[in-house]
């Protein structure tokens, strides 16, 4: 872990690239919709498809537990991939993962939007989970920059316990949130 506050400085500068990165892909995403709907129709799709197979596969008894692996593990591995891949491509893959899914986000809003649903319950939906998600997926982002080597399961364990928080958020509750504010 990082020991000095010049450490600190570079890790909290990390944290926050990586967090621009994700607003500005919100930010591409909402404004320029049509410029990504080919590709993200298909990724969207592809995402409800594999929740879709996991709610056949499971049996309604078993679908929050099978949810909640399958939420933790997609999460725990974009967070692993970007710490371990943040030093050997110099940030460029965590900063492209970032991007990517603040695109999807803002993007999806838009196409929510169109249909008339407000942007504030869309965000209201997805709050719950995302201030504990996204934080965890910055910190390991900027984290696998400062690596220097040894102590790398010490330096991602709370990155995957908060990863663990925010999917038994977004499996229990989030689900409760996007009710009451109107989203389902």
């Amino acid at each position: 872990m990082p020991g000095t506050s010049t450490d600190g400085k570079r890790l909290a500068l990390a944290f926050l690239s990586f967090a621009a990165l994700f607003f500005l892909g919100c930010l591409a995403g909402s404004v320029f919709p049509h410029l990504f709907a080919r590709f993200l129709t298909r990724v969207v799709a592809d995402t409800f498809e594999a929740v879709g197979h996991l709610e056949r596969l499971s049996g309604t008894a078993l679908l929050p537990v099978f949810l909640l692996t399958f939420v933790y593990l997609k999460n725990f591995l974009v967070a692993a991939l970007c710490f371990l891949g943040a030093r050997p491509t110099r940030g460029i893959f965590p900063g492209v993962v970032c991007l990517v899914n603040g695109l999807v986000l803002g993007w999806l809003g838009a196409v929510l939007a169109e249909a008339g649903v407000s942007p504030w319950r869309y965000a209201g939906a997805l709050a719950p989970h995302g201030v504990v998600e996204l934080p965890a997926v910055f910190a390991a982002s900027a984290l696998g920059m400062a690596r220097t080597g040894g102590g790398a399961t010490r330096q991602f364990a709370p990155v995957a316990c908060a990863l663990l928080v925010a999917a038994c958020i977004e499996v229990f509750v989030s689900p409760h949130v996007a009710k009451v504010v109107g989203l389902t």
